[in-house]
This record gives C-alpha cells, sequence and structure tokens, in this order.
C-alpha cells in the first residue's frame, strides 16, 4: 500500500547552492539587524518614547491649515 506523502527526489546538486542560501540568508538578516541598531542610535530615545511627537494637530503647521491665512502682509 504506497503512503499518501510528497517525497521530493531531486535535491540540487549545484555546488555553489548551499553557499548562496547561507550568504543570502546572512545578508539579510544583517541588513535587518544592521538597520535596525543605526535607526535606534541614529533618532534619540526621547523621541522615540514620546507618542505625541508625530501629532500633526501639535506641530507648527498642520497639514490641513493652508499657508495664505498665516501670511500678515
Amino acid at each position: 500500500m504506497p503512503y499518501n506523502r510528497i517525497t521530493y527526489d531531486f535535491p540540487n546538486v549545484d555546488p555553489g547552492h548551499l553557499t548562496r542560501k547561507t550568504f543570502r540568508w546572512y545578508f539579510f538578516g544583517t541588513c535587518l539587524i544592521g538597520g535596525y541598531l543605526f535607526g535606534s542610535y541614529t533618532v534619540g530615545w526621547d523621541v522615540r518614547r514620546n507618542s505625541w511627537y508625530n501629532r500633526p494637530d501639535l506641530k507648527p503647521f498642520p497639514a490641513m491649515v493652508p499657508k495664505d491665512e498665516l501670511d500678515v502682509t
């Protein structure tokens, strides 16, 4: 009686296949971890912890206010 499973019988015998796969994993992992570390060290801790920092209504020129009304001339 045959088993109901799929067995992959055609492995990739290219000598550089495992090397390329390993390099790709370490490259993208290094990019992700390095990008996170660069961003965390570049941006100050007070800006990352401040949840009010990116609110558009607290900025000096909100996006919905036209600049013409602010001109005094």
